[in-house]
């Protein structure tokens, strides 16, 4: 019975033993390709930011390439004639020489807000309070350009991401629409629209100058009507896990970005 007894225990043993290895492998199998699927992930991620970093690194080469041959020109011209210019040709040069200096400024400024801010930390953010912000700080600009702004946001959303990035995208597109609008007294409305998980925020004008083929061609790098401006702002949005697109309703024309919420205000 003793040897028995031993026979069964040692049985028994041996094959919890064997169970408990199994585990063990599975359990190690499974780490491993964790480990392995979140290696592929962040090469995936580290080849998705290298390829947005390539594209801005060209698209800002051409934008800041354009102030800065404005500015060699005018300066060129200022040292040359400098003593047969009237001061009103000169102030106007000296005007010109600033505004390119404040261009190409500007392009820096939103492409180190693109890349020092990393989307993975996540704050929410009112959608609804960012853009009465923004029209509030456009006001001065909507009177020079004699334009009517109507701000109708239905509801309260509040989404994800970082507040300086989806500032500078909402601002780059308002002003993009808005400096390609004729002279003319016109009309803007700003909307805002949930359908499913997302929140449409459109920027339509009855007044812009170009087609919505030309319109489109902005987000294209290598068309004629491209702007680096409207490409960056598509490039923040998509990286909120949204898109942009041109959108047209009621005779007003204008873009159309879509971003996902978390949820409604009450």
């Amino acid at each position: 019975q003793y040897q028995t007894l031993m026979g069964v225990l040692t049985a028994t043993g041996l094959l919890a033993g064997a169970v408990s290895s199994e585990r063990n492998a599975a359990s190690r199998d499974a780490r491993a390709a964790r480990e392995l699927l979140k290696e592929k992930e962040s090469e995936a991620a580290r080849a998705d930011r290298f390829q947005s970093v390539t594209g801005l690194a060209s698209a800002l080469a051409h934008e800041i390439n354009q102030p800065l041959g404005a500015i060699r020109l005018n300066a060129d011209y200022l040292l040359a004639e400098d003593a047969s210019l009237i001061p009103l040709e000169r102030a106007q040069l000296l005007q010109q020489l600033v505004a390119g200096s404040k261009a190409a400024t500007e392009v820096v400024r939103d492409f180190r807000r693109f890349l020092e801010v990393d989307i993975t930390l996540h704050e929410q953010v009112d959608l609804s309070q960012l853009l009465a912000d923004l029209v509030r700080g456009f006001q001065a600009e909507f009177g020079r350009q004699r334009v009517h702004v109507s701000l109708l946001v239905s509801e309260a959303v509040m989404v994800q991401g970082d507040p300086v990035q989806l500032e500078s995208a909402l601002s780059g597109t308002l002003l993009y629409v808005l400096k390609r609008s004729s002279p003319n007294v016109r009309y803007m409305q700003i909307t805002t629209t949930c359908i499913g998980s997302f929140v449409h925020l459109r920027f339509l004008d009855d007044g812009l100058s170009i087609s919505t083929a030309q319109l489109a061609e902005t987000l294209d790098r290598g068309t004629q009507h491209f702007s680096q401006s409207m490409w960056l702002s598509r490039a923040i949005i998509e990286r909120h896990g949204g898109a942009m697109n041109v959108y047209e309703q009621n005779g007003l024309v204008g873009m159309s970005l879509q971003l996902p919420f978390q949820e409604k205000k009450s």
